[in-house]
């Protein structure tokens, strides 16, 4: 099971952030969505999620991780590897579904959404979707 959103913070040390770590008053940097990243305040955690908040007055953004969320399956790595396509086509554009199947996969650590028309794999992506091709195929 994963994580959402675990792998954009860090500690304020620059270290990641690790699930056992997380509780009400952690600090955290995230990405601001201006190329930066902004300190935010763990406001709340339970068992399904945990609520940060920018401390930043001038940044005011929020964002929430999510606890226990499925991994991709076989099938849902392969509609990513053809949403990510056609954000890099230049003769078709990626659908609504394959967008949100991309900000999906961007929250798990999958893939990184640099734009509306920008989005490519990461090596956590790559890395599990092989392995998962893998272990199907044995």
């Amino acid at each position: 099971m994963a994580t959402t959103n675990i792998h954009k913070t860090k500690h304020l040390s620059g270290n990641p952030v690790q699930e056992g770590d997380i509780q009400p008053g952690l600090k955290v940097t995230y990405p601001s969505g201006a190329g930066g990243v902004v300190t935010c305040e763990c406001l709340s955690v339970n068992e399904d999620m945990a609520e940060f908040k920018s401390t930043n007055k001038d940044w005011p953004i929020s964002f929430t991780m999510k606890f226990n969320q499925p991994e991709f399956t076989l099938e849902e790595f392969q509609d990513l590897r053809e949403a990510l396509r056609a954000y890099d086509s230049w003769n078709s554009f990626p659908t609504d579904d394959q967008r949100r199947l991309v900000h999906k996969a961007a929250d798990l650590g999958y893939a990184a959404v640099r734009s509306y028309t920008q989005a490519n794999w990461t090596e956590k992506g790559v890395e599990d979707f092989r392995a998962l091709k893998q272990s199907d195929a044995a």
